[in-house]
């Protein structure tokens, strides 16, 4: 239901902001550095690395709103929280590398017959 708003806010913002889709099932890593635990879930990031997430009006003028300065208003998430810090990059290795080992064994269950 959100994808129409998303779009006519990407077209509008294009040029002036990075707009991103991350498709949560094939970036298991991004979805759990920025703690994603519902779709869509929307978050400005700073060029200082200060992420703030949106909760406001899924409406096309508040997202536009929040994106063209209304973040200021937010506090950024925690250091603790944030995808970029030690923490988060830790926590996005070890999501990618549990997918890995999870490949493999599929790959060594079905082609090699192994347990």
């Amino acid at each position: 239901r959100f994808a129409p708003v998303w779009e006519e806010v990407a077209d509008e913002l294009l040029g002036h902001t990075v707009i991103a889709k991350v498709n949560g099932d094939e970036q298991l890593d991004v979805v759990t550095r920025f703690q994603v635990t519902g779709y869509p879930t929307l978050a400005h990031v700073a060029p200082n690395g200060a992420v703030r997430l949106y909760n406001g009006a899924r409406s096309k003028q508040a997202v536009l709103d929040f994106a063209r300065g209304g973040y200021a208003a937010k506090s950024p998430v925690p250091f603790y929280n944030n995808p970029f810090s030690l923490v988060g990059e830790i926590l996005g290795l070890l999501v990618t590398l549990g997918y890995y080992i999870h490949s493999v064994r599929e790959y060594l269950v079905s082609e090699h017959a192994l347990p």
